[in-house]
């Protein structure tokens, strides 16, 4: 059985067990990094390559359709082609892909390598945390959870920093090009470090009806998730047409994998409690974080009036303190029940928030700077115990599943989450900028008549209401984080993966 195959493997130890972890956290790097530094530099891009902006958000757009469906698909890949060869393969195509990304002459070409590089970055993060764990021992298995979890969370927001400022200093091709050393040097220690622990390989009948349902489901979710605020969400046709037709797929889909004995995604996984319980958590989580992650900065700049270097600085200490502590916390999830680790974090996370929702247009750089190291110790403790708590119990062989299906609904759940964000900040400001204005009349404007002034003043007004629908977005938030405890206060408490690692686990 494939299961016991993969028993046969011991863990690494030294240099072999460094290696195959810089390989596997190489390809997560890039994935992570990749996944928002364009978005800084559609500018460049479609300046350059003579189109609009509303066809340049396809080089996002095409990117994320492509992963999504891929990441889905990343377990049954697995099983197929064996999960070392499967990642080598990965990490290969996304390289190429980034070159012929940076070769592009027209748009529909950077699209279509963007299609390619998407398809190549799906199986990388799933393949890279279950080739990681594996390397571990049983008791060790959480410091694997723990590297890869840090990477995943860190790169993001290393993304635009870095877009900007190789587009600012160079050109946006070397956005692109970046990729290559960190491709290379990832496909080939995985190869000479893990090609002698390849998975048993499964050759299976092709569920056609499930592949062709979940390619329609998520190419149309994440189609109207991508383009939803551009084109007005559902008061658009187009938004209306994708979003029906995602609905009505995916529930096609669920129905008709149930179902199947060979799908092309196991939603038995769903099964395991804990798996259930800590993927709500975490999909509500990333929901969260992502959303006040990425309107942190978009108030900085246009409130505060901070360049996009300054605001990644500010945000920077998120990614560098949950750094520093994840091995602190790797190694107490092997001594306390990951669920009190989590509760810690969302009161944690639920206060920084709050602090959050007290914001004025004046606030200094330091208290922002503090909140977030508070934020970056608090999701070291929540992120990394999560993923603990959904995978013990998982036997080995179904790992690549498993973090394939978590990772596709984190990640969905994260675009969800900026998407509402950004949406319900824009609606909120216009609200408040209502609001404010019906107190400003010839009576109250102390002789500011002249346009200048006026201009002056309709800058603080629409700075105020900024500000305002940001607290409020930050107060929600924290409630909301608060609200987490409750759901997983229901998982089976068990503190490490030594029943996954053993290739065990019920259904509990």
């Amino acid at each position: 059985m494939a299961a016991a195959t993969e028993s046969l493997y011991p863990p690494l130890r030294g240099m072999p067990l460094v290696l195959a972890s810089i390989a596997t956290t190489t390809g997560t790097f890039m994935v992570s990094l990749d996944a928002t530094i364009a978005n800084v530099s559609l500018t460049s891009i479609t300046g350059n390559l003579g189109a609009t902006a509303s066809q340049g958000s396809w080089i996002i757009t095409s990117y994320g359709v492509a992963n999504a469906i891929a990441m889905l698909l990343s377990g049954w890949l697995a099983k197929r082609v064996g999960q070392v060869h499967l990642y080598v393969a990965a990490v290969l195509g996304f390289t190429l892909a980034s070159l012929l990304c940076s070769l592009a002459t027209s748009l529909p070409i950077l699209v279509a390598f963007r299609v390619l590089q998407g398809l190549s970055a799906g199986p990388m993060i799933s393949l890279a945390m279950a080739l990681n764990m594996q390397c571990y021992p049983p008791h060790k298995a959480s410091q694997a959870i723990a590297t890869q979890t840090v990477v995943a969370m860190a790169a993001p927001a290393l993304g635009p920093i870095v877009g900007g400022w190789l587009t600012d200093n160079f050109a946006w091709p070397s956005i692109f090009l970046v990729n290559l050393p960190f491709g290379l040097i990832g496909a080939i220690l995985a190869w000479e470090i893990l090609r002698e622990r390849e998975s048993a390989r499964v050759r299976e009948p092709i569920d056609y009806t499930g592949l062709v349902l979940l390619v329609i489901w998520v190419a149309a979710m994440q189609t109207s998730l991508e383009q939803g605020r551009e084109l007005d969400w559902f008061g658009s046709a187009t938004i209306r047409l994708l979003a029906g037709t995602a609905l009505v797929a995916f529930s096609f889909f669920v129905v008709w994998e149930w179902h199947e004995r060979h799908p092309v995604v196991d939603l038995s996984l769903f099964r395991y409690r804990n798996f259930s319980i800590g993927l709500l958590t975490a999909a509500l989580g990333n929901f969260l974080y992502f959303g006040t992650m990425v309107l942190t900065p978009l108030w900085l700049r246009e409130t505060l009036g901070y360049t996009a270097g300054w605001a990644g600085l500010v945000l920077a200490p998120v990614g560098l303190t949950a750094l520093l502590v994840n091995p602190f916390a790797g190694k107490l999830v092997t001594r306390v029940a990951t669920r009190y680790m989590i509760i810690f974090a969302c009161l944690l996370l639920a206060g920084v928030n709050f602090m959050r929702s007290g914001f004025t247009a004046e606030v200094s750089a330091g208290h922002i700077v503090w909140l977030h190291i508070c934020q970056g110790f608090a999701i070291a403790f929540f992120f990394m115990p999560i993923l603990v708590t959904m995978l013990s119990g998982i036997p080995q062989v179904r790992l690549p599943t498993a973090t394939g299906l978590a990772n596709f609904i984190r990640f969905t759940a994260g675009s969800i989450g900026t998407s509402a964000a950004v949406t319900v900040w824009d609606n909120r400001t216009s609200v408040h900028h209502a609001r404010l204005v019906e107190y400003i009349h010839p009576y109250r404007t102390e002789g500011a008549t002249d346009l200048p002034s006026l201009a002056l003043m309709e800058r603080e007004i629409m700075r105020q209401a900024e500000t305002i629908a940001a607290n409020e977005y930050f107060f929600v938030a924290a409630f909301l984080f608060l609200g987490l405890i409750a759901i997983i206060a229901f998982a089976r408490a068990q503190s490490h993966l030594q029943a996954a690692s053993a290739g065990g686990g019920g259904h509990e």
